[in-house]
């Protein structure tokens, strides 16, 4: 009865129609210039760079070298249904660029590919 109930829920909730779900749960989708990251409620940052990343290697043919870059940051609100979404693009021209601490709620804030899928910790394979 449970798993019928998530799976309605699933099929009934139009947002996830063509989502990537990342392997730490978020659900991502676009392309290089619009990726959209639909965090899970209290996602921290660490958590939301894995997912851009792990989707930009998956499904976009990115480099472990290129960059990933926050264009759309979240205010700040963690907490609430489904957290905010968080907006990147795939730059393979872009330095890496972040202060001591990690924050998506920065503009411009951006890592390579290969740095944010090591965030991931046991979430990937490999």
């Amino acid at each position: 009865m449970r798993r019928l109930a998530v799976l309605a829920l699933c099929l009934a909730t139009p947002a996830t129609a063509g989502s990537w779900m990342a392997p730490n749960g978020h659900r991502v989708d676009g392309g290089p210039q619009a990726i959209v990251v639909h965090p899970m409620a209290g996602a921290g940052s660490p958590g939301i760079f894995c997912a851009a990343a792990t989707y930009a290697l998956a499904r976009l043919g990115a480099a472990p070298s290129d960059t990933v870059v926050v264009t759309a940051p979240r205010s700040g609100r963690i907490f609430g249904p489904g957290g905010e979404t968080v907006g990147f693009r795939l730059d393979p021209a872009a330095a890496p660029d972040h202060g001591l601490f990690l924050k998506v709620s920065r503009q411009g804030e951006a890592l390579s590919v290969a740095h944010a899928r090591s965030l991931c910790g046991d979430d990937i394979d490999g």
